[in-house]
């Protein structure tokens, strides 16, 4: 199966496969083609409408309902991942049986910065690259971050794999992180990308040398703070070099890759990565929210650096993301093939060329139907837009000046939309809400996830259906067809300019759609007297025309839905499904009318089905374990401990810690349990004064701080509230931490990962000559070992987090 690239232009439209240069088709747009074109599309629908003298129309109409409902299950299903390539495979293409090999001994256990298993995963990544050939070089070096008001450092281990070409340039770099969080074997994130990794560099190995230099960034410390990604871009010479950076990162741990974000002035990329990559798939509305958003990819650091690029995971199997699920067993190895194809080709499409202009105008760009992309400059979007309009109002003209339109209808029509938007918004927050009460222990997942989702996805998408058919088949009934849909159709054309304005990427979204939409809706009124008849051929142009729709927002919408889970956007999502129901009005117009409650109540008896189903599956098992968070906090000062969790509703597990009623176990004004534990003997950590010194109204001083027990992964400092103010400046293993303008003073806490067995120095300045108060602390991974409390059942499993499953010892300190 060959997969296709479509690029747009004015004279002509270029369809080629992307890795394959000898199928390769120009198709010139002149007059006689389009003619031939026209006749050919005004001649089917006519041989359809004599055909209806001897067949009735009223059946046909669940007949092309069901053919939208097919077309959209097709269009989700058609992006799926490639066929796994066997070890077997020749030197030189990308096997996922030889790169699960990688994965195995990478994802084999845990393995958060500052653990053995850290260390010798990154033994692994080192020693691999030199068997291979590579050049390897380290990177050293402590990074500092702010995140989420807290200060985060670490001392970080990069490694740098490369080839160098055969003339001297700039580089092609790939980017996986191979740290992972402290409860997950991370065989997806970032595990798949790391394998990916190093399977690319062998079969590049195995070619003739290529001009340009390629590089493979393993970064340690993403999941802190994107730690590794900082030091390499600040400090590390290599990266003057880069000219091109792909970064590998995964939410999920199956379905197909999707390229989410991409660098500013991303026209020269997107052109590469049409032409180049083996299985493309992105589109431009996931730019214009990147833009907007915060993401914690390493990508972000080299974006702020300026570097063009792109980042590419997969977002399917959310419920494991960053806990114990995320292991080999759960990898989808179709998925590793799909990333590998696409970063093995994407270096043999760049390998050769010359990479000193990397950037250019934005374009749009998304797919259709699978791996079919669509790119063209942003430039052409306020053409297609204003056409776009133009053609509306035509049809528009058309329709009132020959008295199709009325304006009773469609005033109702402008109206209605939004009351069915509301009413299903409103539904589906409470409706999730109750879901919410009613399971609370989804809460314990990220994005209140769980393992039968798709189930909660289909009742929403069924619930927008039911209050849409049942608003719009009285109007249909009422008003007919052309009043209503000319409301639809106004709003649209009032959406697309909304997304033109704040979003110009995604204007395809609309404009697309719109321009069958017009065109069909326009072909029938100038040549049926009365569509209303709901004959065969209006029917088949309904159906033609809608199918952009379907295809551009079917899968896009799917993927909307397992990005949110069951968070608060998705509400919003349900307002989407009512947009695209309303764009596909045509076609669902004939059953509304024909067969008046049909879709309501077929809606109302599937929402209760999926629901019912929802719950039939709503329990948990060694295969579908729970998430849970408990945590061991000793304070040697005051000479307490206590259990802890960021959760409030609790499961079986904790309910060993929490005892007693909720409320005893709440602390006041915040989230989360704390309840009393028993008092174990562990040696608090150190700090020791290296150097005191005060000058100009300021005070400096410098403390070594240090654990005094082993395994532990992290330390901590929190700042005591009557001295936080006093803090003019922080500087962690002499280097400077600064704060952004806006802030008016520093986070009042500070964690520092992959501590070594020297400690980690830090130095305040303070106004004048106040007191230092602060609170030292250590982490090791796993609760203390109280016999019956610290081993998990095999259906319940710690939820993600670095102070999650941890023992916490802490010391109160004034200097």
């Amino acid at each position: 199966m060959f997969f296709y690239v479509v690029k747009i232009e004015f004279v002509k439209i270029r369809i080629y496969n992307p890795y394959h240069s000898s199928i390769k088709h120009n198709y010139p747009c002149s007059a006689p083609a389009i003619f031939c074109l026209s006749v050919l599309i005004y001649r089917v629908p006519n041989l359809l409408f004599f055909m209806q003298r001897k067949i009735a129309a009223k059946p046909y109409s669940i007949l092309f309902f069901c053919l939208v409902i097919l077309v959209v299950i097709l269009s989700i299903k058609a992006a799926a991942p490639p066929p796994v390539v066997k070890s077997t495979a020749p030197d030189s293409a990308f096997s996922a049986q030889r790169a699960f090999t990688y994965l195995q001994q990478i994802a084999r256990a845990p393995h958060s910065i500052g653990t053995g298993e850290h260390r010798r995963v990154a033994n692994y990544i080192e020693n691999t690259c030199k068997q291979l050939g590579l050049t390897v070089e380290t990177q050293d070096a402590t990074a500092t971050a702010s995140k989420l008001n807290l200060l985060v450092a670490a001392n970080v281990h990069n490694i740098i794999a490369y080839t160098k070409g055969t003339k001297p340039g700039k580089a092609i770099l790939n980017i996986a992180h191979y740290d992972s969080q402290p409860n997950t074997p991370g065989a997806a994130d970032d595990g798949i990308g790391v394998a990916a990794l190093l399977e690319t560099a062998r079969a590049i190995k195995t070619s003739s040398p290529a001009e340009n230099d390629i590089m493979f960034l393993f970064t340690d410390g993403e999941e802190p703070g994107l730690l590794g990604a900082k030091a390499f871009v600040a400090e590390d010479s290599l990266f003057k070099n880069v000219a091109v950076a792909m970064n590998w990162d995964f939410r999920g741990n199956k379905g197909i890759a999707v390229t989410y974000e991409t660098s500013p002035g991303n026209g020269w990329i997107m052109k590469e990565y049409a032409r180049g990559i083996k299985y493309p798939y992105g589109n431009s509305l996931a730019f214009e929210i990147s833009k907007r958003l915060p993401n914690y990819v390493d990508f972000k650091e080299f974006k702020k650096a300026g570097a063009t690029g792109f980042t590419s995971g997969m977002i399917d199997g959310f419920t494991s993301y960053h806990n114990m699920t995320d292991n080999l067993q759960n990898v989808d190895q179709g998925s590793l093939q799909q990333v590998g194809d696409n970063m093995l080709s994407m270096i043999k499409r760049l390998e050769n060329r010359e990479l000193k202009n990397t950037k250019a105008a934005n374009v749009s760009y998304f797919n259709v139907f699978g791996f079919w992309f669509v790119y063209y400059p942003d430039s052409l979007n306020i053409i297609f837009v204003i056409i776009t309009t133009l053609l509306f109002a035509v049809v528009f003209y058309i329709g009132f000046a020959k008295g199709k339109i009325k304006l009773p209808g469609f005033l109702v029509s402008i109206l209605a939309l939004p009351l069915a938007m509301a009413i299903t918004y409103f539904t589906s927050f409470f409706l999730l809400k109750r879901v919410i009460r009613h399971y609370p222990l989804y809460t314990h997942f990220d994005g209140n996830n769980s393992y039968n989702s798709d189930w909660y996805f289909l009742s929403i998408t069924l619930l927008s259906m039911m209050f849409f058919s049942f608003i719009y088949q009285f109007i249909v009934r009422t008003w007919g067809l052309v009043s209503s849909f000319a409301g639809i159709l106004l709003l649209s054309i009032l959406s697309m300019w909304a997304i033109y304005f704040f979003a110009p990427s995604a204007s395809w979204l609309l404009f697309i759609p719109l321009l069958f939409l017009l065109t069909g809706f326009g072909w029938l009124m100038v040549t049926q007297r009365d569509i209303n008849q709901n004959n065969l051929r209006q029917q088949f142009v309904s159906f033609i025309s809608a199918l952009p729709a379907v295809l551009l927002f079917a899968p896009l919408t799917y993927l909307l839905f397992v990005s949110f889970a069951l968070t608060r956007p998705t509400p919003f999502i349900s307002v989407l499904i009512v947009f695209i129901y309303a764009l596909l009005y045509p076609v669902f117009s004939t059953v509304l009318k024909n067969y008046r409650w049909l879709l309501p109540l077929v809606s109302l008896v599937g929402v209760i089905f999926s629901l019912v189903v929802a719950d039939a599956y709503s329990d948990y098992d060694e295969k579908h374990p729970l998430q849970t968070n408990v945590s061991y906090q000793l304070n040697v000062s005051d000479s307490t401990a206590h259990w802890i969790s960021d959760f409030t509703d609790r499961d079986e597990f904790m309910k060993k810690f929490f005892t007693g009623t909720k409320a005893d176990a709440t602390p006041k004004n915040k989230d989360g349990l704390i309840y009393g534990a028993p008092f174990l003997s562990f040696e608090p950590p150190t700090a020791t004064v290296e150097k005191d010194s005060s000058y100009n109204d300021a005070r400096e001083i410098t403390l070594m701080c240090k654990a005094s027990r082993s395994g532990v992964s992290n330390m901590g400092i929190i700042i005591d509230d009557s001295t936080l103010g006093s803090v003019n400046a922080i500087e962690i293993n002499n280097k400077q931490f600064t704060i952004g303008k806006r802030k008016k003073q520093y986070p009042n806490s500070l964690i520092f990962f992959g501590v070594s067995n020297q400690g980690f120095s830090i130095k305040y300045t303070l106004k004048g000559t106040k007191k230092l108060g602060i609170t030292l602390f250590d982490r090791s991974i796993g609760l203390p070992a109280i016999k019956g409390l610290n081993v998990y059942p095999k259906d319940i499993i710690p939820a993600e987090g670095f102070n999650n499953n941890t023992t916490q010892v802490e010391k109160h300190f004034i200097f």
